[in-house]
């Protein structure tokens, strides 16, 4: 049966001398892969859209194995993403999130454009570190972790003083502390704006603007959520963490 859908390559794997196959996370069908055959070949008329990142219209073949793809229309390259190490970097971790975390031929036409916005808005220079948080709560809800950021877990209360509470997924207040001796306190900006960013508008999001050391506090906060669940995929995020300080390393000797 021949089908049709956009989609975002998320990986790409060679297969024999001449193929490869294209893993997707496309709108309609959820993350598939696909066989792409001679898209290894400098010809190829598959190639220019069998790369990580790239967003195109696949038409393919899907039979009793694997799909095979016919025909892919390059919608964005995401080339200013691609060109950029760091900004891969959040990307490849972004995709990760999806491989480690969504089943396979499970749709998420919601989380698809999501993803769409917010590859737009890191190659239009909004912070990525704010950027990767809202796909990381993101993630923790599709997963089936969603946090409570707006009251206390158990009296229900709105926090005055927040405390996080992995265990019992989200906030406590000073009065509830007791109840998770592992609680974490974290400063007023990070409480205040956990919340915001579970249902921030992300065409709106440009005009976000987080200190450094806020940002460090929101990333503590979630790892802390994602690792207890399983979430993160170590090797994407630790690889981010080495461009970051390379990153980081370069403008402070610039």
């Amino acid at each position: 049966m021949l089908q049709r859908t956009k989609g975002i390559v998320l990986k790409v794997q060679d297969y024999g001398e001449s193929d490869q196959i294209v893993r997707l996370f496309s709108e309609q069908l959820g993350r598939i892969s696909l066989m792409a055959r001679g898209a290894k070949k400098t010809r190829s008329r598959l190639s220019a859209a069998t790369e990580p990142l790239i967003e195109a219209e696949f038409l393919f073949f899907q039979g009793s194995g694997i799909s095979s793809l016919s025909q892919a229309d390059v919608i964005n390259s995401h080339r200013q993403i691609r060109d950029d190490l760091l900004q891969m970097a959040y990307a490849a971790y972004w995709l990760s999130l999806i491989e480690h975390n969504i089943e396979e031929q499970e749709p998420h036409p919601a989380l698809y454009r999501r993803l769409v916005k917010l590859l737009h808005s890191l190659e239009h220079e909004v912070d990525a570190e704010v950027l990767t948080r809202i796909w990381e709560l993101t993630i923790l809800e599709i997963a089936g972790y969603k946090p409570i950021f707006d009251r206390c877990v158990r009296c229900h209360r709105s926090p005055e003083q927040f405390f996080l509470s992995v265990n019992q997924g989200g906030f406590l207040c000073q009065q509830c502390r007791s109840s998770d001796h592992f609680s974490i306190s974290l400063a007023e900006p990070v409480g205040k704006l956990l919340p915001m960013l579970q249902q921030i508008d992300i065409t709106r999001i440009g005009k976000v603007s987080v200190k450094s050391e806020t940002n460090k506090g929101l990333e503590i906060a979630l790892h802390h959520l994602l690792d207890q669940n399983q979430v993160t995929p170590r090797k994407s995020w630790e690889f981010l963490q080495q461009i970051r300080k390379l990153d980081f390393k370069t403008d402070s000797e610039s």
